[in-house]
């Protein structure tokens, strides 16, 4: 069964917080998260791809559950986490002169 959700559609589905929340309070670091959320779901799937795809990537983890696999996504996922803490603290929850919050 395929995913009812997909990364690409969770970046989609980031772009109110961008348009119409005005990056105010505490929005930006809600944009900058879920953002980086789904670009590190696109990065998975490009690895575990690429793990399939390209023969010398293939001949060290064949099942996708050696050791070459496992070390390169928790790379992955360890940056991502670095990003998602810079993110979060280069971004001060302040308010912004003349933005308009809906809701």
């Amino acid at each position: 069964m395929r995913e009812l959700f997909s990364p690409t559609a969770g970046c989609a589905a980031t772009l109110p917080f961008r348009a119409y929340m005005a990056f105010c309070r505490g929005n930006r670091s809600i944009y900058r998260c879920s953002f980086l959320k789904c670009k590190r779901e696109i990065i998975f799937v490009f690895v575990a791809q690429a793990f399939q795809k390209v023969s010398a990537l293939k001949a060290m983890a064949p099942t996708q559950s050696e050791a070459p696999f496992v070390i390169t996504q928790l790379v992955v996922m360890a940056l991502f986490v670095l990003l998602g803490i810079f993110a979060v603290k280069g971004f001060h929850a302040k308010l912004v002169r003349g933005a308009v919050a809906f809701g």
